[in-house]
């Protein structure tokens, strides 16, 4: 088997959008990962064959944040267990999108790969795109029935599913921004930027964790301006 990937961003029609999103599972392997492309390489989750469940920095971006001397503490700031394989659909993640949060980035139309483009929610609207490992002899059939958007099959005899909906932004989505925008110039857990170069068009922040499953926040690194879209170089 050669590797399998999916990548998926949030767009509206005046083309202001999210962070383009990739999920993927290596050759010959049930691992699955995720990672976005505008945090340039900071943050990824690990879904590994063996249950246990990983997000938090990469391994190079670690080194740097050390070198730094601005981390200290473990490059895994989420850890979970889950038995595999699956014998019931099971929620890994959900990237949550908020339409207050698309803005006008430069790169995407040089992106070498295909991405699935999936329409822009209200303002006052979250899109959810959510991971689901399942038993590959079982129908998925997670409540609310998520759009679907892809799913392949893993050596484990498992399969990944990838599905779409849209929510009213709740107050705690809202209060996570707000708090995250009162602390100028932070990323990911509230830590100074130590790279004031770094072209940061998008962050993320850890959503709610329900039912072991956990959810990540996609949104702009800079509140939009009234009567204008920031646009933020991501090339």
């Amino acid at each position: 088997m050669r590797e399998v990937a999916f990548r998926f961003a949030v767009r509206a029609d005046n083309e202001c959008r999210s962070g383009i999103w990739k999920v993927w599972s290596p050759p010959n392997a049930s691992d699955v990962y995720i990672s976005c492309r505008e945090m340039k390489g900071d943050f990824k989750v690990s879904l590994h064959k063996s249950g246990h469940f990983l997000a938090g920095f990469t391994q190079p971006y670690e080194k740097k944040l050390r070198e730094y001397g601005a981390w200290s503490g473990s490059r895994h700031m989420e850890r979970w267990k889950v038995e595999r394989p699956v014998n019931q659909p099971v929620l890994t993640i959900r990237i949550l999108i908020p339409g207050t949060e698309l803005r006008r980035l430069t790169g995407a139309e040089q992106a070498r790969k295909p991405v699935r483009w999936i329409p822009a929610p209200p303002e006052d609207c979250t899109a959810s795109v959510e991971i689901v490992l399942a038993n590959a002899r079982l129908e998925f059939t997670e409540a609310g029935h998520p759009e679907i958007l892809t799913c392949w099959e893993l050596p484990s005899g498992e399969e990944v599913w990838i599905g779409h909906r849209v929510a009213s932004t709740p107050d705690s989505i809202n209060e996570a921004i707000a708090d995250y925008r009162s602390r100028e110039r932070t990323k990911l857990d509230g830590r100074r930027d130590w790279d004031t170069s770094h072209p940061e068009g998008r962050i993320l922040i850890f959503g709610p964790n329900v039912g072991g499953w956990r959810s990540f926040l996609d949104v702009a690194a800079a509140p939009l301006r009234t009567g204008s879209i920031k646009t933020i170089s991501v090339s």
